[in-house]
């Protein structure tokens, strides 16, 4: 790759990182600050995606872009059609290249992270929907797991997916499930 594309990927990694820090400060004036730096992380690692459409590397920066900077969202936020549709996006990059790139464990495992951030989004409006992509992300991360044995992504995403679900279906009055939701996260 010409030196100049890693520069711009250089740059907007470390633009997504400071949206993402300057949101965990939970300020207004940093989340707003947070807002432009996400934008232009993802603007940036949009253009190097049209350069270069079947840059692997890149489609997933920019799906992790779209997935990571528009979640979690703060307990007692209200609903952002804009979060979710980048989400959604990212969603639709990280399918693509998996299917395309099936032999690449990692894909599967970062897929399965996007399905539970859009979980974390969807338990706030849609609890049925949030169950699904809760339960598509552990069934992703078992896959992963499988490729990647001992690795913590896939690892971190099914006990965090299985925490997520367990506490969305007790809250819905299903404990039991929610019980064995766990129980299966443990084995």
């Amino acid at each position: 790759e010409p030196a100049s594309v890693r520069l711009r990927l250089l740059e907007a990694r470390s633009r997504r990182m400071l949206a993402q820090a300057l949101a965990a400060l939970r300020d207004r004036a940093a989340e707003v600050d947070a807002e432009v730096e996400r934008d232009a992380a993802i603007a940036a690692l949009r253009a190097l995606v049209q350069e270069a459409p079947g840059n692997d590397e890149l489609r997933l920066e920019l799906a992790e872009a779209l997935v990571i900077t528009s979640t979690p969202i703060p307990p007692g936020t209200p609903p952002d059609a804009e979060a979710d549709a980048r989400v959604r996006e990212g969603i639709a990059l990280l399918e693509t290249v998996t299917r395309e790139q099936p032999q690449v464990p990692g894909y599967g495992a970062a897929l399965a992270h996007a399905y539970y951030r859009l979980g974390l989004l969807q338990r706030r409006v849609d609890v049925g929907a949030a169950e699904q992509s809760l339960r598509r992300a552990l069934d992703l991360a078992r896959e992963a797991m499988r490729g990647m044995p001992g690795a913590a992504s896939p690892s971190s995403t099914l006990s965090w997916s299985a925490h997520a679900l367990g506490a969305l279906l007790a809250r819905s009055g299903r404990p039991a499930a929610a019980r064995g939701v766990h129980e299966e996260a443990i084995r």
